[in-house]
């Protein structure tokens, strides 16, 4: 409390951070919610398995509207 210390954080590994940040990134495959956990800790982990089980729910809905929306674009009706 003195103005010696600012902010306490972890240090990071640079290799396993660039493999995370790789597998998390990618479209393809679901994030390595382990790895994450090992290394960034359990509320972090938990976090990303909940974006992305909100986005892959969120998608069926989006999907639908998008038809809809083209459907209705292609038979010219509007929202008057």
């Amino acid at each position: 409390t003195h103005g010696f210390l600012d902010v306490i954080c972890p240090v990071h590994i640079p290799s396993i951070r660039s493999k995370i940040e790789r597998k998390t990134f990618s479209f393809i495959s679901p994030p390595p919610l382990q790895a994450i956990r090992d290394y960034y800790g359990e509320a972090v982990a938990f976090y990303f398995a909940w974006m992305h089980h909100m986005t892959v729910w969120f998608m069926i809905p989006g999907i639908l509207g998008l038809f809809v929306y083209l459907l209705r674009n292609f038979r010219g009706e509007t929202i008057e």
